[in-house]
């Protein structure tokens, strides 16, 4: 995959950072498989967002944003 080629390319660089937002939790998983085949010298990410809307006791919408570890994928 070739996001996973550009995360182990770039992951030596000082200032590397990447933001991914999806709605699809299958990608996920797949990212973390492609990351632990592409190899390199790079540290797989401790954990990621997971953000849902939920109802309030008052009717209202809110989001939750739970931190996950990616070991949990």
């Amino acid at each position: 995959m070739a996001l996973a080629q550009i995360i182990a390319s770039r992951s030596g660089q000082h200032n590397f950072q990447l933001l991914a937002i999806t709605h699809d939790e299958d990608f996920c998983d797949m990212m973390k498989n492609e990351l632990a085949s592409v190899g390199g010298n790079f540290a797989m990410p401790d954990s990621y967002f997971y953000v849902q809307r939920e109802e309030g006791g008052d009717g209202k919408h809110y989001s939750r944003i739970d931190k996950v570890s990616w070991d949990e994928l």
